[in-house]
């Protein structure tokens, strides 16, 4: 998103920077400041850094307190300000996928802390919130900032001495017409409250680490609530937010790869994730037919139940499932261990 709004606003996409991600897929502060640094030395202006709350792929909440002291530390000078007009770098926060965690305290302490100190924040209620689409929020820190930037002030459209001037939002964003796509919200909103919200995110959140302990259960007893595998499941990246990402090994591979991985630790617990460094590259590639395989037998039996699952590849692993839970009506563990049962079925012949 950010390269292709770079594209559109003019600023060129080869100005837009990626910062290194840890492990979970979370940003690594020193790289980020490294980089700062090294577009500073190259002659750059750094005015903006892009924090994420739950990457779209790992679900990974960036380290947010971190971030805001780095943009402090760092400023700049604006267009046609003076050298003493100098402003730390904006933090933005796209929280276009996890910002339903603000709904529920306990979560929001566990992975948002810092991200009140962003200068603006993203949020799509049509993610986890399960608003039709589309509904999108954004936020600004100071009152007034976007009407600043994006205000045009046409005399035609929009006259200050009229009534309720301060509901007409059309000089505020980037399009003048629109729908009144913050009454879906609203209206839904009223129904739950605060606390319907917070209950449907912990219940998501509750399924996510239920699968995530599901799998890792059976990579150390081949088994779940006494229901039998053929194959193996593994984890693929630590889990966050709802995303749960993981590989199945049909029997066929599960001797060869047991060689070269270590799935449980010296106290018998599992390990998670499980690293594929020294897996021969051979194996890694059958590892990575397996997933879009098994994704095209449930897309074609999906007449009978089977849930179409995603798989992705990332951080030069290969392709797993990516299993994210925006809404959690009708679910429990047990639908998601029926899940895990079929997709052993589908794949145990590969």
């Amino acid at each position: 998103s950010f390269s292709k709004t770079a594209g559109v606003m003019g600023l060129g996409r080869d100005n837009v920077w990626s910062v290194e991600s840890d492990a979970s897929g979370a940003m690594i502060p020193d790289a980020l400041e490294r980089s700062i640094e090294k577009a500073v030395a190259e002659g750059a202006t750094p005015f903006f850094v892009g924090a994420t709350a739950a990457t779209t792929v790992m679900g990974a909440f960036d380290p947010f307190v971190s971030i805001r002291e780095i943009c402090d530390r760092h400023s700049f000078t604006p267009a046609g300000a003076s050298e003493d007009e100098r402003v730390p770098i904006w933090m933005h926060v796209d929280a276009a996928w996890g910002g339903m965690y603000f709904m529920s305290p306990k979560l929001r302490k566990q992975t948002l802390r810092g991200a009140e100190r962003a200068d603006s924040l993203t949020w799509n209620p049509h993610k986890m919130m399960n608003m039709p689409l589309t509904c999108s929020v954004i936020l600004t820190r100071e009152p007034g900032s976007l009407q600043a930037m994006n205000a045009s002030n046409a005399a035609y459209l929009f006259q200050p001495d009229k009534n309720f001037v301060e509901y007409d939002l059309g000089d505020r964003s980037i399009q003048c017409g629109r729908k009144a796509d913050a009454f879906k919200l609203w209206l839904a909103w009223k129904a739950k409250g605060d606390l319907g919200w917070c209950l449907e995110v912990e219940h998501v959140n509750a399924l996510g680490e239920g699968l995530e302990r599901m799998i890792m259960d059976q990579q150390a007893t081949s088994s779940v609530a006494g229901c039998s595998f053929e194959g193996r499941f593994l984890m693929a990246t630590p889990r966050s937010c709802t995303n749960v990402c993981f590989w199945y090994i049909p029997p066929r591979l599960v001797g060869e790869l047991d060689m070269h991985i270590v799935t449980v630790d010296s106290m018998g617990e599992p390990v998670s994730p499980v690293s594929l460094v020294g897996v021969p590259d051979e194996l890694r590639s059958e590892i990575d037919g397996v997933a879009p395989k098994i994704k095209d037998r449930m897309q074609r039996m999906a007449g009978d139940g089977s849930a179409l699952i995603g798989f992705q590849r990332n951080k030069g692993l290969p392709n797993f499932f990516r299993l994210v839970l925006p809404g959690g009506k009708g679910l429990s563990d047990e639908v998601l261990l029926r899940m895990l049962k079929r997709m052993d079925e589908l794949g145990k012949d590969l």
